[in-house]
């Protein structure tokens, strides 16, 4: 396209350039001025990374910079995060009411301390799988005796770990998160792991709700910071309290893409609602 770049940019108030606006390279720099404006170049990362929809992608050639999705002064958000503020309405009410039902079991300070517990639960769990895997001395108190019983017969099946307890930022969509593990599997590949407790069975993807879709952003997150190194595929292990044999749960290298779009849908709705951006802007 020469000395001039088609550039497609979504701005929260109409200003001077228009979608498909002919802009001089030189003006590239000065974009984010703009206005709040979501920008995001097409080629880093795991799949695909033209966010969203056409009215946030931006193609851009003939340039050094790699533009990024521009948040302006706000904090760059977990997955988590993105994920809980951005529930449909039915999975909201889902959770509501498991809330009121178990307040009304156990009054509300013994609801904030069963919280208090899982995380504290969760914690150590996570703390004693990392030492098991590095080969470092551990010891399980009673509350995750269980829970440890349920996984460490499978623990023997990871090798050659890369990372555990990892944080990891996405340069390009913005976005960061803990990845609990990246390890090999019986020798089937390189894996994104994520520890997941559970007090039922759960064996397949429909039973996890969103969890596919962290794993996916996890995955593109591992792949924008580690080039050289990428990972395609990842792994659900759940951990049941009564010292059942955990289940592990693949998302596959050929489900990843559909999550990953999963992803990219639910982010770019947790930027609309923090940014005050919609569609029809």
């Amino acid at each position: 396209m020469g000395r001039h770049t088609l550039i497609l940019f979504l701005l929260r108030k109409p200003q001077s350039y228009t979608a498909g606006t002919m802009v001089p390279q030189k003006t590239i720099s000065n974009l984010a001025s703009l206005g709040k404006l979501c920008r995001v170049f097409s080629t880093a990362g795991y799949i695909d990374y033209s966010v969203l929809s056409s009215i946030d992608r931006a193609a851009i050639s003939n340039t050094s910079t790699t533009p990024v999705l521009d948040i302006g002064s706000h904090r760059i958000p977990s997955v988590t995060k993105v994920l809980s503020d951005t529930k449909s309405e039915d999975d909201k009410l889902v959770l509501e009411k498991w809330k009121q039902k178990m307040i009304l079991k156990l009054g509300l300070s013994g609801f904030e301390e069963y919280q208090k517990g899982l995380f504290r639960r969760g914690s150590a769990l996570h703390s004693n799988i990392e030492n098991h895997l590095l080969g470092r001395s551990y010891e399980s108190t009673s509350e995750i005796l269980g829970y440890m019983h349920s996984v460490e017969p499978q623990l023997q099946n990871f090798h050659d770990v890369v990372a555990c307890e990892t944080k990891l930022n996405h340069d390009v969509l913005r976005y960061t998160g803990v990845i609990d593990c990246v390890a090999h599997h019986r020798k089937t590949g390189l894996y994104i792991i994520d520890w997941k407790t559970s007090e039922r069975k759960k064996t397949t993807l429909s039973q996890v709700y969103d969890n596919p879709i962290q794993v996916a952003a996890y995955i593109g997150m591992w792949n924008n910071q580690n080039p050289d190194n990428k990972v395609s595929q990842g792994m659900l292990v759940m951990i049941y309290p009564d010292g059942a044999a955990c289940d592990i749960i693949k998302v596959s290298e050929q489900v990843v893409g559909m999550y990953w779009q999963q992803w990219k849908n639910r982010l770019k709705l947790y930027w609309q609602n923090n940014l005050g951006i919609n569609d029809s802007d």
